[in-house]
């Protein structure tokens, strides 16, 4: 069976910390393809009160400050509503979902949503190219020995994996439909380079 997708989800989300336990989403950003077509996307800042500060480091990062969230973000209920009714009906596809953005998301799930169903994670095909020198999935030992360290000495972030993948990045802030496209842009050209079917 073919595990490459035509039709999935992409997303990102931009956070106002590093610990899958207690940080905040600041961004919610996914993106709709079908049959290989992009057909609609959903992008949103996360309200938060003045008084709830994001680290000035985070803002370095992305760019979003509180008051970007205070006066243009949406509640994060209504946010995380929206955002799980369009993703449970699709495979996710995104760069270390499994360990950093699904955890997150995974808190914020109502309670009529099914549990996500990870489709592709970039970081995780991008650590095996560079371990095995081949885009292929993860042997299930490989998925386990990746998850509990990340001590291979390279670096897999978004913008490593991007740059050796041809994917083409304007440089600025880390912005959620932007990593979105970018993430999308590298499945599709791992996709192309892959050697198993």
């Amino acid at each position: 069976m073919d595990k490459w997708l035509d039709t999935y989800a992409v997303f990102d989300i931009e956070t106002d910390g590093l610990s899958t336990k207690t940080c905040l989403p600041t961004e919610l950003a996914t993106m709709l393809v079908i049959d290989g077509m992009t057909v609609d996307f959903y992008e949103t800042l996360i309200w938060r009160s003045r008084e709830q500060t994001i680290h000035p480091r985070i803002t370095d990062i992305t760019g979003i400050t509180n008051e970007m969230c205070h006066l243009e973000g949406i509640p994060i209920a209504r946010a995380m509503n929206r955002f799980w009714a369009v993703i449970q009906h699709f495979p996710l596809i995104g760069h270390n979902i499994g360990k950093f953005d699904i955890p997150i998301i995974d808190r914020f799930r109502p309670p009529w949503c099914l549990p996500a169903r990870v489709g592709a994670d970039t970081a995780d095909l991008f650590r095996v190219y560079k371990l095995a020198g081949v885009v292929r999935w993860p042997t299930d030992e490989e998925f386990a020995r990746m998850h509990r360290s990340n001590s291979e000495g390279f670096k897999f972030n978004l913008g490593v994996a991007c740059a050796e993948f041809g994917v083409i990045q304007n440089v600025g802030k880390h912005r959620g439909m932007v990593d979105t496209e970018y993430t999308r842009q590298l499945y599709m050209n791992m996709r192309k380079a892959r050697i198993d079917p």
